[in-house]
């Protein structure tokens, strides 16, 4: 089953050549992509993300990443956990419970 693994806290300038050049040879091909997102901060950060075709390979990917520095940033690899677009801390059946506060319309000033 293939895998995906996070590698944070790269450069912004960094490509998916630059991260398949620290990865070096693999028996099965692993692919990259690279993200550049604006954090709430303001800053722009850029992570990558790589698919590995075993689950296997992709621990091994992660021990190797982890050791590694590019553009005097250590890297930070580990599993890639996908988001939901959901609030995850609601619960799962959260559209069925009913609401026990105060009624949020309510207190706006166009509703007197």
């Amino acid at each position: 089953m293939a895998m995906e693994v996070f590698v944070g806290n790269l450069p912004l300038e960094t490509t998916a050549h630059d991260l398949r050049g620290l990865v070096g040879y693999t028996e099965q091909p692993v692919y990259f992509r690279i993200v550049r997102k604006r954090a709430r901060s303001g800053e722009i950060i850029c992570y990558g993300v790589a698919s590995a075709p075993s689950e296997e390979m992709g621990r091994r990917l992660i021990e190797r990443l982890s050791r590694m520095e590019l553009g005097g940033r250590r890297l930070v690899a580990r599993e890639y956990v996908r988001r939901n677009y959901g609030n995850e801390r609601r619960a799962v059946d959260w559209r069925s419970r009913p609401w026990h506060g105060p009624e949020r319309r309510r207190g706006e000033r166009r509703a007197t």
